[in-house]
């Protein structure tokens, strides 16, 4: 054939050259229009022969048959299925009489794959379209949150379902992702869009679809018994063996799966792209057309987009079509068997293959050698500015004066507080509950009650007292770590990066002074829950997240060896285990307030420094919906005004927002959180809060509002606005603010 080369176009709609639009929920207006409409009137439909033939198009019945050949999902698949699949098809299937066989190459995403299908219809002289994939349009499509409940991700709803609808809930987050990639309603469109001006039957088909001569002059035939319709099914029949449809094991008694479509030419539906491949994608068609099958009984789930109303259409069925095998070689003994649990395998193989393709995106950013909330080029500039140099030259001043007075203390064990945990063991973290109280009413004072906003005897951080207990400690660890790590990274000066190190050796690394890798007695109320710690005591530790940096900065200092980073990167394994599995871990990812936020933020840079891809996809999609359930349309945070010192705790949630939103960014990740259409995201939140009159509303006078400069930093920053000024005084905040020290050397957004 004189065509068979490859079409260079990107199809949306006929075979004009169109760049590929940012894939988005939404189909563009015209195909709306077009999947909305009623079909034009058909006499038909309303009975009578003169009627029917006037919708009868002229001309002879010549037929296109597309075949959509895209990626392969395993364990649904064999690796090599639509390849071994083509070439069985380009090998056995005969010619068709009145038939033009076209293939539509439909996003495949390993290029030598791709290239592999490209030279096998090449060399078999078969005309092609390419719709092609594109890391760049891929990596700035968001999950499907939007099409779940508010806080859809936060309690037992997903974990409770059976494991087969758990992972159809699981893969409807990838709906976006999934039509994008898989493409499977887009591509029929674009097929049917190049057909139309090709013959007056369109097959848009699947690219596993093999006709045999028989099968296809049934078809033919039957078409032409009512050529007033502008739609045909045809039923499917699956192949165990490839082999069988040649050698004639496989027809019409088989063909009970559901049909492949035929279009008359100058049809009014299409396929809605809102539907992703495995739920209903064409399914969603055969409703809208009023075809009846099986699929009528399907059950809907909360996620799933509503059914459309029915615009019946004239339609019947006609013939077969053979399905090639999958190729995962299964056979005949296990087909009842894969019958049932075909769409767990199809959900599995979604879920498989784009969450591998998210976590390639974010790879390279991730790991052990990169700052992920400090920022390289800043510490660049710090490092050759002036003392008294405006702004940068206060920040390089009080980074360094922190860190000489942290040369002068430390380091720190859990061995040196003055109590013990209720295990005994000096090494288990141990800090009592800062709210609660011993109870008056009772001889022992036990159990403890709660005091909102009152912190018992010792649980002040750096207070009288707080020797007794770690949670000062911990916090030296964090704060005087970073100062140090900071003060080498802009003077190079190996007594800072040593004693950095230390710190971090005896409080992770020593067997004899190291603390246990879990939080089991942090936030203990005394006469609760056997004296373990509640799930809020994990917030103690929430600051992990820019502690880690100063590890790595330690590292590229050579002040830890090699040896160490590893066996600080087993203790950071056992205690994100602790926080994936523990009671106390599994109920604070579950915390509606500041402490799902914070317990978000802890898993996420702990997954980040270990390179753990799936799991911070995981939890920023997590977070996404946290934010939504935290924060409503207008800004507020209801969850945080339920509080005493509200004004603070909207203050802290929103650092630790700001804090994920970095992080985000940071490993080359989109983030909603950011700005949501439907108002609930950090920017809104933030200028709420910004917004709020200064004394009514917030009768706090402990509150210092310098922390309010960070937030209104990264809100300018987003918003592609010059930051506004700061004091000297906002440079160095309290760690109750939840925000980093040092705050404009990381990436909230304030240029250094």
């Amino acid at each position: 054939m004189a065509e068979a080369r490859r079409l260079p176009i990107s199809i949306v709609f006929g075979r004009v050259q169109t760049k590929l639009r940012l894939f988005r929920d939404r189909v563009d207006s015209a195909m709306t229009s077009a999947l909305r409409r009623p079909p034009r009137e058909m006499p038909a439909v309303r009975g009578g022969a003169d009627a029917e033939r006037l919708d009868v198009l002229p001309g002879p019945d010549t037929f296109v048959l597309y075949r959509i050949v895209g990626n392969d999902l395993p364990p649904l698949h064999a690796p090599d299925q639509s390849l071994d699949n083509l070439r069985f098809l380009l090998e056995h299937e005969p010619l068709l009489e009145d038939c033009e066989k076209r293939f539509v190459i439909n996003r495949v995403v390993d290029p030598e794959r791709r290239a592999a299908m490209i030279d096998l219809l090449e060399q078999h002289g078969q005309p092609y379209l390419e719709i092609p994939f594109e890391w760049s349009v891929y990596r700035q499509i968001p999950w499907a949150l939007d099409d779940y409940p508010i806080g859809y991700l936060l309690g037992d709803a997903i974990d409770e379902l059976p494991a087969d609808r758990r992972d159809a809930a699981i893969a409807g987050l990838y709906r976006h992702k999934n039509n994008y990639v898989m493409n499977n309603n887009g591509a029929r469109n674009a097929a049917l869009a190049d057909g139309r001006g090709r013959a007056k039957w369109v097959l848009p088909w699947d690219g596993n679809c093999f006709l045999t001569k028989e099968a296809w002059e049934t078809l033919r035939a039957g078409v032409r018994t009512a050529p007033h319709h502008h739609y045909v099914c045809v039923p499917m029949a699956r192949a165990e063996r490839n082999v069988d449809v040649v050698e004639g094991r496989v027809g019409a008694r088989q063909a009970t799966h559901e049909p492949q479509l035929i279009f008359r030419c100058d049809a009014d539906h299409a396929f809605d792209e809102r539907f992703p491949y495995g739920r209903r994608s064409k399914v969603e068609l055969l409703w809208r057309l009023g075809v009846r099958g099986a699929w009528d009984k399907f059950r809907l789930e909360a996620w799933d987009l509503p059914p459309p109303t029915p615009v019946p259409a004239a339609h019947h069925a006609v013939g077969w079509v053979a399905r090639l095998d999958n190729g995962n070689g299964r056979g005949a003994a296990a087909r009842s068997l894969e019958m049932r649990a075909r769409g767990s395998l199809r959900n599995q193989a979604i879920i498989e293959l784009l969450s591998g393709m998210d976590s390639a995106t974010i790879s390279p950013f991730i790991g052990p050698d990169r700052l992920r909330l400090f920022d390289d080029a800043s510490l660049a500039r710090l490092a050759a500015t002036a003392e008294g140099d405006g702004p940068p030259g206060a920040l390089r001043a009080s980074i360094l004066a922190e860190a000489e007075e942290a040369l002068g203390r430390g380091p720190f064990s859990p061995l040196q507080k003055t109590t013990r945990a209720p295990s005994g063991d000096p090494r288990d973290y141990w800090h009592p509950a800062p709210y609660w109280w011993p109870n008056p009413a009772s001889p022992n004072g036990l159990p403890y009650i709660r005091r909102d906003g009152e912190r018992a005897p010792g649980t002040v951080p750096f207070g009288p007292g707080s020797e007794q207990f770690d949670r000062s400690a911990l916090q030296r660890v964090f704060d005087d770590t970073t100062a140090l790590a900071l003060a080498w990274g802009i003077t190079g000066d190996p007594v800072f990066a040593r004693h950095a190190a230390e710190r971090v050796r005896m409080w992770f690394l020593d067997p004899d002074t190291a603390m246990t890798a879990h939080l089991r007695y942090a936030q203990v109320r005394l006469g609760h829950a056997g004296n373990e710690g509640a799930p809020a005591g994990i917030i103690e530790a929430k600051d992990f997240y820019y502690f880690l940096d100063a590890v790595t900065l330690c590292r590229r200092a050579g002040a830890l060896s090699q040896q160490e980073a590893d066996r600080f990167a087993e203790w950071l394994e056992a205690y994100l285990g602790w926080l994936l599995d523990s009671p106390q871990g599994r109920a604070e990812c579950r915390a509606v307030n500041n402490h799902g936020t914070y317990y978000d933020l802890q898993v996420a840079a702990i997954a980040a420094y270990l390179g753990e891809a799936r799991l911070l996809l995981e939890t920023f999609r997590r977070a996404e919906d946290r934010l939504r359930s935290q924060v409503t349309p207008d800004g507020a945070q209801p969850g945080e005004l339920k509080r005493r010192d509200s004004r603070h705790y909207c203050a802290f949630n929103l650092a630790g927002w700001v804090a994920l939103a970095v992080l985000a960014e940071r490993c080359g990740l989109r983030f909603e959180g950011g700005r949501r259409s439907d108002g609930r995201d950090i920017l809104n939140a933030v200028a709420w809060l910004l917004d709020r009159p200064q004394a009514a509303a917030w009768p706090d006078a402990r509150f210092d509002v310098h922390r309010l400069a960070p937030l209104a930093a990264f809100a300018a920053h987003r918003r592609g606005e010059p930051a506004p000024p700061f004091s000297d005084a906002a440079i160095r905040l309290s760690e109750e603010t939840g925000l980093p020290p040092f705050w404009p050397l990381s990436g909230i957004g304030v240029p250094v």
